[in-house]
This record gives structure tokens, sequence and C-alpha cells, in this order.
């Protein structure tokens, strides 16, 4: 193989790959690039679990393939000063140079680097790169950490009914992603929350267009010079439908000054140590948000246009703090069922979010 590319292009891919390219591994070729030079140069890494293709335009002299160490090689382009990187493969070695640099790396062996050819997914979906990390900002950190619910460490993606929904859930609490499409079909794929953690790395949200491609056992994400192929779970998800209250149950309604809010709830947990525990008041044109213990309390006032009763419940601070910081409305609606305490709660945008949420007790 021998090839020359623009060291800025080399970089991207190399930048890019390494997402999916795991640093310590019991198998070490994982932790190398696969290159392949033919018509354009392919970079070719992967975890086992999911694998990323990155085509670039290179002048190729002649056609080939080596894998070498990832990191090593990141590592040397991105010191490298010159314009043009040289990639010379023999016998299982590449000579690399850049300017006046020089370095030698030696390939892992190329038979024992995963063999994984494109699956067959039929199906077809897509959407813009701004809306999808839009989304995923919006859903990803209610996945679950407990690896005893593998099913809830994971992002159901779901088509019906000329409608793609987007959720996940810890258990506690769900969040809700709904965007109305043309698609005729149906679909429900649980993709790993690492895959979509992954992918929103290499998005550079430059308003391009993401294919979603979907079949029995995988998933393929294609976006600009990118192929992300990834596993799909088997686990159950829950009918997340059921959990969603009507807007006939949430009879209270109340509009909130997002930023504001937010700074309320992060002053008044200064003080809280053990009990993270928040009390929320609304009454007349306010909104008192306090916090107590034994030998500490807290509170802050957020204006807001109420007229109703008096109505106080409790939640965790940590469940509306992170959808405060993820959500980039200026105003918010909070909804409540005002005759059960403990009914779920709503936070939304009125559009196209919502994320339920338990009080406390």
């Amino acid at each position: 193989m021998n090839i020359v590319m623009d060291r800025k292009t080399l970089l991207d891919a190399l930048n890019k790959v390494s997402t999916v390219i795991p640093s310590n591994s019991p198998m070490p070729v994982i932790q190398g690039v696969l290159i392949v030079a033919d018509e354009k140069v392919t970079f070719i890494g992967t975890d086992l679990e999911k694998t990323m293709y990155v085509e670039k335009t290179a002048q190729v002299e002649e056609k080939g393939s080596i894998v070498i160490p990832l990191k090593q090689f990141q590592s040397a382009v991105s010191k490298f000063t010159a314009d043009e990187v040289k990639i010379k493969v023999k016998e299982n070695a590449a000579k690399i140079t850049c300017g006046t640099a020089k370095m030698n790396l030696s390939g892992y062996v190329m038979e024992d680097f995963p063999q994984n050819p494109l699956p067959e997914c039929p199906s077809v979906f897509g959407m813009k790169d701004t809306e999808f990390c839009r989304m995923l900002k919006l859903v990803s950190f209610c996945v679950t950490e407990n690896e005893t619910r593998e099913a809830l460490r994971h992002i159901l993606f779901k088509l019906n009914e000329k409608k793609f929904s987007c959720v996940s859930t810890d258990g506690r609490r769900l969040a809700l992603y709904d965007k109305q499409i043309e698609i005729v079909e149906t679909m429900e794929v649980l993709i790993p929350s690492e895959t979509l953690a992954d992918l929103r790395k290499i998005l550079k949200v430059e308003d391009k267009q993401i294919t979603m491609k979907y079949g029995e056992s995988a998933v393929i994400f294609e976006i600009d010079d990118v192929v992300l192929v990834s596993k799909i779970c088997t686990g159950k998800f829950p009918d997340f439908e059921k959990v969603i209250p009507s807007d006939k149950d949430l009879d209270k309604k109340v509009v909130i000054d997002r930023a504001k809010l937010l700074s309320a709830i992060e002053l008044v947990i200064v003080a809280l140590k053990n009990n993270m525990v928040i009390e929320m008041t609304f009454a007349e044109d306010k909104l008192t948000v306090s916090g107590i213990e034994s030998d500490a309390d807290g509170s802050e006032i957020v204006p807001l246009d109420y007229k109703e009763q008096q109505y106080v419940i409790k939640f965790n601070p940590k469940y509306l703090l992170e959808v405060l910081r993820n959500m980039d409305e200026k105003e918010i609606t909070m909804k409540f069922n005002s005759s059960m305490p403990i009914a779920p709660a709503m936070v939304t945008n009125e559009k196209e979010y919502r994320y339920v949420v338990m009080p406390l007790k």
C-alpha cells in the first residue's frame, strides 16, 4: 500500500474512528485502525459491538491494507506540521513521512482483525443532524446505569402511524421526543446508548442528513463520510405509553422561566448534604423552592404567573436539574395532578418533548 493524504483529512478520519476503538482490550488488534486503500481510503475501527467506517479521498499510488496502532498513529499525525502525509506499507510495517518527520509502525496481524461485513438492513429513516443531536441530548440522560436492567440501559427508537418516538427511562423518570413523519411503516429498535453517544461525538451539526437503516439484528447510521454499524439489543422495553399521563390527568399547569428555576434549585441544594429533597410551593405569583436538613436550609423565590390555590410538591433535585440543563427553551411548562400529589408530573416544551417524573412523598 502506498498513499498520500492531506494531514487534516487524515487526522479527521482518525479522530472519528477513534470514538469506537477501545484504548484497552484483551484483543490488542482491535486497538488498531484498519486502513484499506482502494479507489478511496477507508478507515475501520471496532469494539466488537459496533464498527465505524470513515471514507476519505487520497492519492492512492498502490492499493493495499494494514492494521496499525491507533493511539500512536493518531498522536503522531496530530503533531505533524507539514500538509501531506505519506504512508507506505511493506511486509506489514508502515513507513510514515510528513515533511522532514519520519516514523515506522509495525502492523497487527491482518487476519486477527474482526471481519464484519455490512449487515442486511433494508428499512430506511432519515433526520437532520441538528434535530438528531438535540433529540439525543433530551433523552440520553434518562438511561439507567443499573446493569441488572439491561433494556433500560438503551434508547428506544419507534416508528408507528407516521410518528417517530425516541424514548429512554431509568424506571423513575421517562424522556420522550416525538416527531411527525411521512413514513408509513412500523419499527421498534432498542439501540445501545453507547452507540448513540459515539455518534454524537462525531456529529458537527451542519444541518446534514443522517440516514438510519435497520434490520433484525443491526442498525446502520450514515452521515457524510461516516458509516456506523451497531448491534441492537434484544431486551423488552417497557410499554412507555402507559406511563405518560394524559392532559386530563394533569389538571394543574404552570409556565416557568427555565433558567430562573434551574438557578433556584442549584442554589438551594448547596445547603443539602444528605436529604436530597426539594420542596416546591406554588402560591400567588411566586414559586418558593426550598430544602431543609437538620443543620441547614435554603430557599429561593421564582416569580411566575400563578393565581390558583397553594400547591406543594417534592422532588429529587437531580431529576429536575438534568432535564432543565438539557432543555434550551426560555420557558418550560410543568404539569401536575393536584388531586394525587404522588402521581407522575411532567415537564414539557408543549411541542415535541415530554419528561415524566415521579414526585416524592
